[in-house]
């Protein structure tokens, strides 16, 4: 079968969906290209985080080959926003020289995702949307310029997308919720397939501890919360420094891994607060780690946190055999039970610093942490394992072709 992916930006070295999609159907069999733009995601932080591993945000057009992946890098007319809208140049061509089975198109709400639509309908491909626009981590709305280009889009994009489609997907309960919110859509139209983790990468290694234990001077019989992804607000890490100090001098030898970067007023707040509960030796803040170095730092820890806005770099904590601690209710149509439902870690109400704590004290038992590790693996390894998404993605490609 001959697919192409499209998506606005792709970025192979830090993994996400797209990337390990292309990779895992690739290794079925399939003849798979990605489309994209000459261009990385313009991320707030790029030259402080990003840059290092992915030199130039704008690089060369072309044909690629990327970390194993076949990506046709095309011209962008212009550029917009932050992955909203932005316009491809000689995509109709491209698409038309591959000649794709199908196409899986990566978002619903930007102007790419209108652009391919028109394309597909005179060349004759079918598409599939797959939206990972959720409630908690999309505005549609929320400036004047948006509103603008979301009224526009309402009118002229969504029917002709809904007109072209023949199959939606979202990643997650939110993501379908505001879908299905947006373009009238009936619940039965919408199909979750979540997202993954590269079990071959991510898994639990004791020569890693122990050494990454000893670079950062952590001893052995020391607990370990660890966090990663950015640091902004919206990730309620204030939070979770009130409650790990309620309860830290309850707990023996503990401390607090904090991997990621992010917005710097934020980032001073966190470390006064640090400083104003005395616990500079118990909390460690370690910049943004290389997304193929991250399961070393699993490995060193012992128990996953996410108070805020769910990451996909829980999955990768889970791949690696860590419990987690994550809120019950993240937003409007999103829960945490995904994550939990192999009682594979311990769930809290979000934003309430007592709840956090009772959730960390329950970790003091060195047998619960080690069941829930073990539970944590084979769900990643049942439901969340990138080869088996990639295989659920081909079955309904094959059912649209028939």
């Amino acid at each position: 079968m001959k697919i192409v992916h499209l998506t606005e930006y792709f970025q192979p070295k830090i993994g996400y969906q797209e990337y390990y999609l292309a990779l895992e159907q690739q290794k079925l069999g399939h003849e798979v290209t990605v489309v994209t733009s000459d261009r990385y995601f313009p991320f707030h932080d790029f030259h402080k985080i990003y840059k290092g591993i992915l030199k130039e945000r704008i690089i060369n057009p072309g044909k690629f080959i990327e970390e194993n992946v076949s990506v046709i890098r095309l011209p962008v007319l212009f550029e917009f926003g932050h992955g909203s809208a932005i316009y491809l140049k000689n995509l109709f061509s491209t698409v038309k020289n591959i000649s794709p089975d199908i196409i899986e198109v990566d978002g619903v709400f930007s102007i790419l995702s209108w652009q391919i639509s028109t394309i597909a309908e005179t060349l004759g491909i079918p598409l599939v949307y797959d939206s990972h626009a959720s409630t908690f981590n999309t505005k549609l709305n929320d400036t004047f310029i948006k509103k603008i280009y979301y009224y526009f889009f309402k009118l002229f994009a969504i029917p002709h997308i809904k007109r072209c489609a023949k199959y939606y997907l979202a990643v997650g309960e939110s993501e379908k919720y505001l879908l299905q919110r947006e373009y009238s859509l009936k619940d039965s139209e919408i199909t979750i397939i979540p997202l993954g983790a590269d079990t071959s990468k991510f898994k639990f290694n004791e020569k890693h501890r122990n050494d990454l234990r000893k670079q950062l001077r952590i001893p052995n019989n020391t607990v370990v919360f660890i966090y990663a992804g950015k640091i902004t607000p919206n990730k309620d890490i204030h939070i979770l420094l009130d409650a790990f100090n309620r309860v830290s001098r309850n707990i023996p030898n503990v401390k607090m891994l904090l991997i990621g970067d992010g917005n710097p007023t934020y980032i001073n707040t966190l470390e006064d607060k640090i400083k104003e509960y005395n616990l500079e030796t118990s909390i460690i803040f370690h910049p943004f780690v290389k997304h193929k170095d991250l399961a070393q730092y699993f490995s060193a820890a012992d128990i996953g946190i996410w108070p805020g806005n769910l990451s996909n770099t829980i999955l990768e904590a889970l791949s690696c055999s860590l419990p987690i601690i994550v809120p019950k209710v993240i937003s409007e149509a999103q829960t945490s039970d995904h994550l939990v439902s192999y009682k594979n870690g311990f769930q809290f109400k979000r934003g309430s610093r007592s709840s956090l704590a009772d959730a960390i004290e329950k970790f003091k038992n060195k047998t619960i942490r080690k069941q829930m590790g073990e539970a944590s693996k084979r769900l990643v390894m049942d439901f969340f394992d990138w080869e088996a998404i990639a295989e659920k993605h081909l079955r309904i490609y094959n059912q649209i072709l028939q």
